[in-house]
């Protein structure tokens, strides 16, 4: 389990927004003025028209080019840095290259790992429903195999699609994308592209078909690996994964 957590990391070759290394993420109150939104956006810009061999491969530059100049007349007003974020990561979803994408940091491991606080609870996607494989909590109520139905009042299917948004494949690849944010990197793909909540509200069905709704803490990601062997509910889980 643990090296499937860090096997993406390890191998990341992306175009970054800078932002400084710090214990928490400053970024949530960070706001971006019209100067900088334009000279990060250019800079993106320059740098996919000017080196990236298949950008108008599945969008046509006419189309490409109009995106392009449709965000830019969006910067004219200060903006929340996780707003650009989003912005900008579903523009580069849109080149449609599993090797081209934008993260928040440059050194993206300590930041999924110690500084951001997201919601704690790892699934797995089989077809449309979505099943808790470990329980990243002190709470022994969420157990592995509770399908997970609703975050924060929102359907599983609508989260996946909105995060299908913003993440990226080759073409019109949406395997990729399911496995991406399967499992471990959910948290983090959550926490970027859906919202960055301090409690989540989980509606769920048991396995005896009950429905519940339990309100979770967001931790950081080393709490929530910490909890995988210490929470009793995992134990079978663990057991098959190690």
């Amino acid at each position: 389990m643990k090296r499937r957590i860090f096997c993406l990391l390890t191998s990341l070759c992306v175009i970054t927004l800078s932002a400084r290394s710090q214990a928490i993420d400053s970024l949530l109150t960070k706001t971006m003025s019209p100067n900088d939104l334009h000279k990060d956006f250019n800079y993106l810009r320059r740098i996919l028209t000017e080196t990236h061999p298949g950008l108008y491969r599945y969008t046509p530059k006419e189309k490409m080019q109009s995106k392009m100049d449709s965000i830019n007349s969006l910067l004219d007003k200060p903006m929340l840095f996780y707003d650009f974020y989003s912005i900008l990561s579903e523009l580069v979803a849109d080149v449609r290259c599993a090797h081209t994408y934008v993260i928040p940091v440059k050194d993206i491991e300590p930041y999924f790992l110690n500084r951001i606080k997201t919601i704690p609870l790892i699934p797995f996607a089989i077809g449309d429903k979505f099943y808790v494989t470990v329980n990243g909590t002190a709470d022994t109520i969420v157990k592995p195999g509770f399908e997970i139905l609703e975050i924060n009042g929102q359907p599983m299917t609508t989260i996946r699609d909105k995060m299908y948004r913003h993440i990226w494949a080759d073409g019109h690849n949406k395997t990729l994308k399911g496995k991406t944010m399967n499992e471990a990197f959910f948290p983090l793909f959550y926490y970027l592209m859906m919202e960055r909540s301090e409690t989540f509200t989980v509606k769920l069905r048991d396995l005896n078909g009950a429905e519940k709704d339990i309100t979770l803490s967001a931790q950081r990601f080393n709490d929530i690996h910490k909890f995988f062997n210490k929470n009793k509910v995992n134990k079978e889980i663990m057991a098959i994964s190690t």
